[in-house]
Order: structure tokens, then sequence, then C-alpha cells
């Protein structure tokens, strides 16, 4: 994004995002589930070395967003790793019985508020294999000071959809209209950068995103540079975004879907669980 210079006193910056769902599950889980669903042709569950893959390429960027960052030990590594690419700041947003919601930040710029709300509707207790309700899925608040401009941004990781019948949807509607709620009870300054992102879980002509576009009057960075949906699931859907407030001091100047190769091609080891992500 490009910050834009409607007074003398406002000077020009830009600043990279980027939003990952790392697919940070246990190999063993992922083993099961994609043997379970006769997957493994398609993804190989080395996190590890995704991991690793991942982190050596995210140092073009300012503020990073995860989700489904599961595991401490990949929590640790990550904020080990990007420390030295500059990456001084960092949150994860605790919450369920695992410890984690799976969203953690981090950035190169000072962060100096944070805070976490829990849906109150996240999937059904029995059922294990699905996870949402025992990780206890939410939103993350960030404040973050960007050279003296203050940037605020919401990262979230709705319920998964499981299946084509999506039997979870009114449960994912019930998560936006908490989360359209609580952006529209936010108070922004006119020069505030306003970001909402993750992995929403409905694509762009669903009744999810029109909640966040419509309602809570958010802009989509991918569809207004690019002119198109575009796709960062297997099954040629956007899940992922970066939408933002309109604001008379900020403008985005580029928005792109990345990481879309393998991260080792010999094991053909993908860098997220849908293979691309949104940049912006």
């Amino acid at each position: 994004m490009l910050l834009s210079d409607p007074s003398p006193k406002v000077q020009k910056g830009s600043i990279k995002v980027l939003t990952l769902n790392i697919w940070g599950l246990p190999d063993i889980i992922t083993t099961f589930v994609y043997k379970r669903y006769k997957k493994l042709d398609r993804l190989w569950p080395t996190k590890s070395l995704r991991m690793k893959a991942i982190s050596e390429r995210l140092g073009a960027y300012d503020v990073v967003f995860f989700q489904e960052m599961w595991v401490q030990k990949d929590r640790e590594y990550m904020r080990t790793f990007c420390k030295e690419l500059g990456f001084e700041y960092h949150h994860t947003f605790s919450s369920g019985v695992v410890g984690s919601s799976g969203l953690m930040v981090i950035s190169k710029y000072p962060i100096h508020e944070v805070f976490f709300y829990r849906y109150s509707v996240n999937g059904r207790f029995p059922r294990i294999d699905h996870g949402d309700f025992h990780a206890g899925k939410g939103f993350g608040v960030v404040k973050i000071n960007f050279e003296g401009h203050l940037v605020t941004a919401i990262c979230t990781h709705t319920i998964a959809r499981y299946s084509s019948e999506d039997h979870y949807k009114a449960d994912r509607i019930s998560q936006m209209w908490e989360l359209v709620r609580m952006i529209k009870m936010m108070k922004r300054n006119p020069d505030e950068l306003f970001i909402v992102t993750g992995d929403l879980n409905c694509t762009p002509d669903s009744l999810e995103y029109g909640m966040l576009t419509k309602v809570g009057n958010l802009r989509d960075s991918y569809l207004e540079i690019n002119g198109e949906k575009g796709y960062t699931s297997v099954g040629d859907e956007r899940l992922d975004y970066v939408l933002y407030g309109k604001s008379d001091y900020w403008k985005v100047t580029s928005s792109a879907i990345v990481l879309t190769g393998a991260g080792n091609l010999e094991f053909r080891i993908p860098l997220s669980k849908y293979r691309r992500k949104v940049s912006i």
C-alpha cells in the first residue's frame, strides 16, 4: 500500500502485508486426514520443511498474518528465524483447549495494542475431528505504529466448510456478523490504515463476503487492483483476503496472490494449505 500525500505534513510511505494459512497441524494428523480423504497425492505432510521454506520467503514483507499456527515449536521457530529478517515484534492470540487460536502476527514495526474476541458460535463440541470449537476461533486485533502512522489490523480464520454441503454456513454467518459489528464500532482516525485479513473460508460471491464489503464497508484489495476474483484454494476459489477501509490517506498500489510454487520440488511440498495466499 502507498500512503498518499494530501498535505505537506504527511510523508509518503508504503507497507507490505501478507496473509498466510500456514497449515500448521502436526504431521500425524495431516497424514490421517489425507489418507482418509485419499488426497496424499496432492499434499505432502512435511510441516518442518514447509515452515523453513516459508520463513525464507518473508523478508520482503513488513507485517505477516498467520492462520493455523497451532504448535508452540513452530511459533518459536518462526519468531526466532524471522527476527533475523527484521521482524522484531510478534503476538500470538491464545484461545481454546490447545492454547492457541492459530492466529499469529509478526511485524517489523512496533505492536502497541492487541485484543482477541472469541466467536460465540464455533462448530460443535463432539466434532473433535473438525476442531474449530476446541481451537476457540475468533479474531485478533493489533495496532501497529508504522512510521508515526496508526495501522489497525484484524486477523481472523472463520469456521471451515469441510464439505460441499457446508453444514457450518450458519456458524460462519454468525461469526461474520460479530466481526462486522466490531468493525462498525471501532472509531478510526482519518489517516489510519484499517485492514481485515485472513482465511475467511468464503468466496467473493458469498453472503459472508457481502457482509464485510457492504455492511462493513470494506474494499477487496485484490479485486480492486486485478479486476478478477482470483483463487487461493485448490478448488479454484479464493478464500483468503486483504480487505481495507476507505481512506483519503491510503491507497492500494498492488495486490497479488503469492507463494504459488512448491518449497521443495523433490518432495512436492506446498507452502500453504491452499497453495496460494494473498499479498498486498
